[in-house]
């Protein structure tokens, strides 16, 4: 919940480009934490993807750019909130079933943003508005159920490269 809600406030500053290579740091950090905190082995292959994901980020994201530093503070942040949640998420799938985390997750997110709702929701909505966020809140759910069924099958030094796929699904996007 803590990287979504960083990722809105750092996207409203900066460029999507921008944000998604601050975004790429999650695979390094995730490697990093499974690697020297969780003890599993890192393929060459994996160091490699996680020397280009800094290198990549450094090109894009060079000081003296112009990246809003708000925005990319935020986007920091939510960089942490996402290692966290993929480091515990890769610990908890090793325990319980991906249901029961998926379900936990939700209920627990759903609970929370229901509190700050009152405060931030518009006064009118059109339908078509609220069906595509009911979209997305739906492929968002089935996505992290595949992240949480992913990591209870491999350890999170594997998956992570495989994170990178949002660079592309971020050009598309954006």
């Amino acid at each position: 919940m803590g990287a979504s809600v960083f990722g809105y406030g750092a996207l409203q500053r900066m460029p999507v480009a921008e944000f998604t290579a601050i975004y790429c740091l999650v695979q390094l950090a995730v490697t990093l934490v499974a690697h020297f905190v969780m003890e599993e082995s890192v393929s060459w292959l994996g160091w490699l993807c996680v020397a280009g994901s800094m290198a990549g980020t450094l090109l894009d994201v060079r000081p003296g750019g112009h990246v809003e530093p708000t925005g990319a503070s935020l986007a920091l942040m939510g960089v942490v909130c996402c290692t966290v949640f993929q480091t515990l998420t890769s610990v908890l799938a090793r325990q319980d079933s991906p249901l029961t985390i998926q379900l936990c997750s939700s209920a627990l997110g759903f609970a929370l943003m229901s509190a700050v709702v009152p405060f931030f929701w518009p006064a009118q909505m059109p339908w078509s508005d609220l069906a595509l966020l009911g979209l997305v809140a739906l492929a968002g759910s089935y996505g992290q159920y595949f992240t949480v069924l992913a990591f209870s099958k491999a350890p999170a030094s594997v998956l992570s490269p495989y994170l990178y796929t949002a660079i592309g699904f971020s050009a598309l996007g954006g």
